[in-house]
């Protein structure tokens, strides 16, 4: 009988019982190893090759002991399968009385390679109105590539459309925007400022209300992109207009509420969305007069800080609106959708702090992110 311990450092224990059944005393030693070719035409040969300092055998007929041996395996023993297969050869009078086969086996993770991602866009294209929304819904695949790769998402032209991190786009004016889906591996996300780099230099480091920099770039490297797929959004004009209440903003220090009045008839109104969720009427109030609604601030504390839009859906048409809010206890989420715009939570977080530490204060809003 055998037994074989892993031991937590890497190395193994194989214990194992020799028994002497021939008719004359035993006086020879154990060992494990492996065999290999050397040499090259009529001068190769296989070579034993222990990986174990011998161990001493004295038996005499019909006697039994066990013997324990430790050893470590090279990882180049390994195959690709993860099998090494070594020898256990008992040794009586200088040589191989038995041998036999020991097999140890190691863990090996096989990482699925992307395919492709798979978007919620018919052929690649998308229309919206301006103020719509489109969530794409990337999906890697195979399913067993999810857990090695991410989507990134970026657009081309942001001012005529949005994406955020969950891949979430956004009309915003009338034109043309591509939106890109690229599969990276999953641990290529670290970024930093690329004026605090400089900074060093007498260049100062621009940061927003919140305390978060910007002009954020990675610290080392590109993102290794394994594959991309593109949706081409075209965007028209909204048939209304938001008259009154475009680009207004709300903090929580002042509160009180916000108003946006579209020019639709109030008998055609249908709902209202916030950043492409259709709202509770207990959110908002609308007057009977005019479609003129106004977001509660019990809603508006609900937001993260940053730009959010409100579309206005009437029965034949929207309205939309870009507003702001300022929320202390819901601080800005770090930029997404574009890989030379992504920032780790914490890091921006330890960043920031530095920043606010030297005195340095700058004025920038950002965009909300989602996710």
């Amino acid at each position: 009988s055998a037994d074989l311990i892993t031991k937590a450092d890497g190395s193994f224990e194989f214990s194992v019982d020799v028994s002497n059944n021939g008719n004359k005393a035993y006086d020879g030693y154990i060992a494990v190893g492996y065999a290999v070719t050397e040499g090259e035409g009529d001068e190769k040969q296989t070579v034993y090759k222990s990986l174990t300092e011998s161990e001493e055998l004295k038996l005499g007929v019909g006697e039994t002991e066990r013997k324990m041996l430790r050893f470590k395996v090279p990882d180049e023993l390994y195959g690709e399968d993860g099998v090494c297969e070594l020898e256990v050869a008992a040794y009586a009078n200088g040589e191989a009385a038995k041998t036999e086969k020991l097999y140890i086996y190691k863990a090996v993770k096989k990482t699925a390679q992307p395919e492709d991602v798979l978007l919620n866009a018919e052929n690649g294209k998308a229309n919206l109105s301006a103020g719509e929304t489109l969530a794409l819904g990337g999906t890697i695949a195979p399913y067993d590539a999810r857990s090695d790769y991410r989507i990134v998402y970026s657009v081309d032209d942001p001012s005529v459309a949005s994406v955020d991190a969950n891949g979430n786009v956004t009309a915003l004016k009338e034109g043309t925007a591509t939106v890109t889906a690229s599969v990276v591996k999953e641990n290529t996300s670290l970024f930093i400022s690329d004026s605090y780099r400089a900074s060093s230099g007498g260049d100062p480091l621009t940061v927003n209300e919140y305390g978060q920099p910007s002009g954020l770039a990675e610290v080392s490297g590109q993102n290794e992109i394994v594959l991309s797929r593109t949706v081409e959004v075209t965007v028209t004009d909204a048939k209304y207009k938001v008259v009154e209440g475009s680009d207004s903003s709300w903090s929580k220090e002042e509160g009180g509420k916000l108003t946006f009045v579209s020019d639709a008839a109030v008998s055609k109104f249908v709902c209202v969305k916030v950043d492409g969720v259709v709202l509770d009427p207990s959110d908002y109030e609308i007057s009977s007069e005019s479609t003129s609604i106004t977001l509660k601030g019990s809603f508006l504390e609900t937001l993260s800080s940053g730009d959010h839009v409100i579309l206005i859906v009437s029965e034949d048409g929207n309205a939309f609106a870009r507003f702001s809010t300022a929320n202390t206890s819901n601080p800005p989420l770090p930029p997404t959708g574009d890989p030379g715009n992504m920032v780790s939570v914490l890091f921006v977080i330890i960043l920031s702090a530095s920043v606010l530490a030297s005195g340095i204060v700058g004025s920038k809003k950002r965009r909300k992110s989602e996710g």
